[in-house]
């Protein structure tokens, strides 16, 4: 099976890439889609927030369908300031039939980014002058998922794909689909088991800077996160689908500053428009509540009970 998210993704809009002369901004989409045999259409919970100069934005979507025997779920949150980006994503999705074929799929994406100008001063004699600059980003999460499909006739899948886009970041990841660095899983009960752990816990950055001058600063987190099960036999079918990186990408601080020459520059000062230090790292804030994902565990070990259907687990 193709995952097709696309569409989904399209829904949340887009970060503007080129900021305005005066702007830092922290931008959040998420959206959720839920779909059923025998409804018409998907219930979609999309969502939209762009905070204000030095401002944080954070947004969440979450959506339910049920017919019968079917039921699916999908939630998405997104979370972003200066230095800090947060994503969090749960699928769930169980089928079952008595009679034709019925599926259940679960759709998530969310995305956080900031975006800020940072200026480096190092003295007259160093102005206008090219340099850069080096920094770290830390990286924290899980990502996986769980298939249980017992009947002949029946099937899942669950995909899971987070991606960093970023200044400075030299990594070029031919699988990311134009992200810097990913991680992303595809597993189907059908044979289909595609698995990459592409982001380190440390990204190194080299940052191109001018000197005295306003240089600007983009970073992006895409998450990605799907559950489907498809069912022609009472004992069916069930996938989940989970990504916590409520924490992902982290600002580590500035390690150097250097002119065109390689040279390290000792004595230089840092501000920002929006008034987040650069220099050093920013404290790891606590992780928000994964309340909807468990919500959402929850609501399928009931279904499960209730219908007697077993299901084993199978990564």
């Amino acid at each position: 099976m193709t995952v097709d998210v696309k569409n989904l993704a399209a829904m949340a809009f887009a970060l503007p890439m080129v900021l305005g002369a005066n702007t830092s901004l922290a931008y959040t989409s998420a959206s959720a889609s839920s779909y059923v045999s025998g409804t018409v259409g998907a219930p979609s919970d999309v969502k939209s927030v762009t905070g204000a100069n030095g401002q944080s934005s954070s947004v969440s979507a979450n959506v339910v369908a049920t017919a019968g025997s079917i039921y699916s779920h999908a939630s998405a949150s997104a979370y972003a300031s200066e230095g800090i980006l947060g994503v969090s994503l749960g699928n769930d999705a169980v089928a079952a039939s008595q009679s034709g074929f019925v599926v259940a799929r679960g759709d998530s994406y969310a995305r956080a980014s900031w975006g800020d100008y940072f200026t480096i001063d190092a003295g007259s004699s160093m102005l206008a002058q090219s340099g850069y600059v080096t920094a770290t980003m830390r990286v924290l999460g899980t990502f996986g998922g769980t298939n249980g499909a017992v009947g002949p006739s029946s099937s899942a899948e669950h995909y899971e794909n987070i991606r960093i886009l970023g200044t400075g970041i030299t990594t070029s990841d031919s699988a990311c689909g134009g992200y810097n660095v990913c991680n992303f899983e595809d597993v189907a009960t059908w044979g289909v088991h595609t698995y990459h752990p592409g982001i380190p816990s440390t990204i190194a950055l080299k940052i191109p800077i001018l000197f005295g001058f306003s240089n600007g600063l983009t970073y992006t987190l895409d998450l990605q996160g799907l559950a489907m099960a498809g069912a022609q036999d009472a004992l069916g079918s069930s996938a989940h689908a989970y990504a916590d990186y409520s924490n992902l990408v982290l600002w580590g601080g500035i390690t150097g500053v250097f002119d065109a020459h390689d040279n390290s520059v000792s004595n230089f000062t840092a501000s920002s428009r929006s008034g987040f230090n650069y220099l050093v790292a920013p404290p790891v804030p606590e992780p928000e509540p994964y309340a909807m994902v468990l919500a959402g565990l929850g609501m399928i070990g009931v279904m499960a009970r209730r219908r007697k259907v077993r299901f084993d687990g199978d990564r």
